[in-house]
């Protein structure tokens, strides 16, 4: 459960947590598969991944390309470029065909002890596949992040290859205790999966102030920012984040900063002409240092159909600035005592929660900033996320040396 996460998380300063962070910290060879695109999935993955490394773990990371936030931190850190050949029988390129295969290659050559797979379709399944060419056992490790299972479990045919990819993982992850549930309901799993929460990189954390930040960026330094990052997924409902914006405008002289690509980037312009606040949106697409925009904003927005845990929540509660998040997945584990929760679809409670957040800050906007990085500070960083996993393998390892 996210609650005993949370209680080791407070405890890992003390000098007993200290002794079991040594016991379980040998160093170990892991590969990790995730998706390399911008997302909070990908994203996370290649963190952790970086993060282990810089523990002494030796970490291969799998995929067609450097993961949107790939850095080479450490010399125990090794990518390896995912070769996925096109050939003219097939409608599309054998993506997962081609990744297990170099998989059951890596671990084979490399003697890697553990597969760490990021969402369970195609990533998983790929390592089951190499799990049946491979002349070497491995422990498969398979983090879902929420998608596969309130979305595309919905299918029929690929609820039952999700099912079976889980069944036959060592051990299962979910971000959040929603997430955990829901996986838990759908899916006749072995194992109650195990509840390891999202987390911020400090390299990735701007280390300025709000002031600074905006400086930086050529903004008002006595403006009003709202913010929204994402993939522009209809998932996302960002329509929702335009029409709560155009509420508020009316009432207040502010801007909405929007960062990312996707396929809901032009309507959600046209809506903005529409509504006549066009001019009024900051259209930064893709961006890669994401957290100085964070650290320029007031209030953060999420407004999605559902989110497991929402990555952007903590990424902008690192920097000080709360959310209005609806009231679905993980979102509440993570907004609650920080931000605002609405009902999905509620514009009106929207706006009334950005401009409520907005006034509390015109008060107070240092008692603000603060409680969200409290927050950030004492639930969701990189040592304790690296700590509860660094648990999982060596538990699965002494596991199966003792039934070898």
């Amino acid at each position: 459960m996210l609650e005993s996460f949370l209680n080791q998380l407070n405890d890992a300063s003390n000098s007993s947590a200290n002794r079991v962070i040594n016991k379980v910290a040998q160093p170990r060879k892991v590969a990790f598969v995730c998706n390399p695109k911008m997302g909070g999935s990908g994203i996370i993955a290649t963190e952790l991944a970086m993060a282990l490394a810089e523990r002494g773990h030796h970490v291969w990371l799998l995929a067609e390309k450097h993961p949107y936030s790939w850095r080479q931190v450490s010399e125990t850190l090794y990518f390896l470029k995912l070769e996925v050949n096109d050939y003219p029988v097939f409608e599309s390129a054998p993506h997962t065909l081609a990744l297990a295969g170099a998989l059951a290659n890596l671990i084979e050559q490399q003697g890697i002890e553990i597969v760490h797979a990021h969402y369970a379709v195609p990533y998983a399944a790929a390592a089951v596949m190499a799990k049946q060419i491979c002349k070497q056992p491995f422990q498969l490790v398979t983090t879902l992040h929420g998608t596969d299972v309130v979305k595309l479990a919905d299918d029929p045919a690929m609820h039952r290859v999700i099912d079976t990819v889980l069944t036959q993982s060592q051990r299962v992850i979910c971000v959040s205790d929603d997430l955990a549930q829901q996986t838990h309901q759908r899916f006749d799993l072995p194992i109650y999966p195990e509840v390891i929460a999202n987390f911020v990189p400090p390299g990735k954390m701007f280390a300025g102030s709000r002031q600074q930040a905006r400086e930086q960026l050529q903004l008002d330094q006595q403006g009003i920012y709202l913010i929204h990052a994402s993939n522009f997924r209809k998932i996302k409902r960002i329509p929702d984040i335009i029409e709560a914006f155009a509420l508020v405008r009316k009432d207040i002289d502010c801007q909405l900063i929007l960062l990312g690509e996707g396929p809901e980037v032009e309507p959600c312009k046209a809506l903005a002409k529409q509504l006549g606040v066009f001019d009024d949106v900051v259209w930064v697409g893709q961006e890669p240092n994401i957290n100085r925009w964070f650290a320029a904003a007031n209030v953060n927005l999420q407004l999605s159909d559902y989110e497991s845990f929402g990555l952007t929540l903590i990424e902008c509660m690192v920097q000080g600035v709360p959310t209005v998040a609806n009231n679905v997945g993980g979102m509440p584990e993570v907004v609650s005592g920080t931000g605002k929760l609405v009902e999905v679809g509620d514009i009106e409670a929207t706006a009334q929660s950005v401009m409520a957040l907005i006034e509390e800050q015109n008060h107070s906007s240092a008692e603000v900033q603060q409680r969200c990085i409290d927050k950030a500070n004492n639930h969701y960083t990189s040592e304790a996320v690296c700590i509860a996993h660094e648990a999982v393998y060596h538990g699965l390892l002494v596991t199966a040396a003792k039934t070898a």
